[in-house]
């Protein structure tokens, strides 16, 4: 639920309830406040010193929010939602799925990148003020500009930044079924690695073509610990040219390619030397990490308030949708929070990524390569993404979530296979998985049936 609730927000926000474009951005709460309440309710999830730490500094940061900070309740309890209510449901997820689970969570992602490829193709070709580039609201015209007249297309989500992370992920999944060829059919693979190559191009998006770029490059990653990948990697080379091959034979590919290379040249990167690209985008990237430093200067000890640097929290305080703060992630965080509270905050942060990349790395040398993937979709998210950004924090934990999930190995076999009919007796509890969980996944692990 949580994860369609994800899909359907931008349509819901942009084009059926678009009256309630502003209440639909916590259309996930109710549903994430019930998976906390079964999860606890069954033993399912106990917490951890992170959780505890992100509830701890949640409560002492709100209260300040209204006391010594900006005053209003609205915008400190949307930057306890922001900041702090979602992240736990990383180890929820973690703890109640497996590698088969993530799987099936796979496959639909996979089957929705075909209509979000038309999707995004139809608003290219539109003009911004059309009914299907609407913004949230149904809003004409506020869609991010590209280049030559065009926006960037956010297919179902309210903005392209959506879309790009909703790529990322596709392209994790593309790239484990042709590095494992049991899991998904080749046929559907080349189709949805066909309407990747379209989203992104049509995209005009340098975060997707970054986002893509950081998934390829954990290939190389992963190899460093298990060279039984290259095999599978030398082999989906001939797939995807032949995907790439038939995208040129397609007018919207080439005219979307010649945006995004007008866009490229108007930005200085389509010019630019592959030194001085690595150049820029580690400056984009470090300077994400710099401007928590640099805000430091400039902010009281104790912070202006959570929700203070989210355009939700200066619409509800000045009645206009700006940056009150840095727009980048680390300095809101410290001008919303003050230096001595931000600091454990953003280790937390820095934490779950540590425990999923220890983890991907453990999977990895055994040869479950889907982990250190789903990462590359969603590390850097985890540290420095934009929580104040609604889509970006929901994507963010529940990549981060299948991360974590797919270290535990199922049964690897079609996805689409029939499951056994017949549970097992007996439920083996896995080293560090709740009892609720190895209920759902003991027997599955032991023959293959699910209880």
């Amino acid at each position: 639920m949580y994860f369609i609730l994800i899909i359907l927000e931008g349509p819901l926000r942009k084009w059926i309830l678009p009256g309630l474009a502003n209440q639909l951005l916590l259309v996930r709460d109710p549903v994430l406040l019930a998976i906390y309440a079964i999860a606890i309710s069954t033993g399912a999830f106990h917490g951890n010193w992170i959780t505890w730490v992100l509830g701890g500094v949640g409560a002492i940061t709100t209260a300040l929010a209204v006391v010594a900070g900006h005053g209003n309740i609205g915008v400190a309890l949307y930057g306890l939602d922001a900041n702090f209510l979602h992240l736990p449901l990383v180890f929820v997820i973690g703890g109640v799925m497996d590698k088969r689970d993530v799987l099936k969570a796979g496959k639909w992602i996979l089957y929705l990148t075909i209509p979000m490829a038309v999707l995004m193709a139809i608003q290219f070709r539109s003009h911004p003020n059309d009914f299907v580039n609407f913004g949230p609201g149904a809003s004409p015209g506020s869609q991010m500009q590209s280049v030559l007249g065009k926006i960037r297309p956010p297919g179902l989500f309210t903005f392209v930044t959506g879309a790009a992370m909703f790529i990322t992920l596709a392209t994790a999944f593309v790239i484990f079924g042709f590095l494992e060829r049991k899991i998904y059919h080749r046929v559907f693979l080349c189709v949805c690695t066909l309407a990747l190559i379209i989203s992104a191009t049509v995209s005009t998006s340098r975060l997707v073509l970054g986002g893509v770029s950081v998934v390829f490059l954990m290939i190389g990653v992963i190899g460093l610990y298990n060279r039984a990948v290259v095999p599978g990697a030398l082999g989906m080379l001939v797939p995807i040219g032949v995907a790439f091959m038939i995208a040129t034979t397609l007018d919207v590919f080439n005219e979307g390619a010649h945006v995004f290379e007008a866009r490229l040249q108007n930005t200085g990167d389509a010019t630019a030397t592959i030194t001085q690209t690595a150049s820029s985008w580690s400056e984009r990237i470090l300077g994400g990490f710099m401007a928590g430093f640099q805000a430091a200067d400039d902010t009281p000890i104790l912070g202006r308030g959570i929700g203070y640097g989210t355009n939700i929290g200066a619409k509800l305080l000045t009645g206009q949708v700006h940056f009150m703060a840095d727009e980048r992630e680390w300095g809101r965080i410290v001008f919303e929070m003050g230096v001595l509270l931000a600091i454990p905050y953003l280790i937390a942060r820095v934490a779950i990524l540590g425990r999923l990349f220890l983890a991907s790395v453990k999977s990895a040398r055994v040869g479950n390569f889907l982990p250190m993937l789903l990462l590359g979709s969603c590390g850097l998210s985890v540290v420095n993404g934009q929580f104040g950004v609604a889509s970006t924090l929901a994507f963010t934990v529940f990549q981060a979530g299948l991360c974590l999930a797919s270290t535990h190995s199922g049964p690897e076999r079609n996805v689409d296979a029939p499951e056994s009919a017949a549970p097992s007796a007996t439920v083996k509890v896995r080293r560090g998985r709740a009892i609720h969980a190895a209920a759902l996944h003991g027997g599955a692990e032991a023959q293959g049936s699910r209880l």
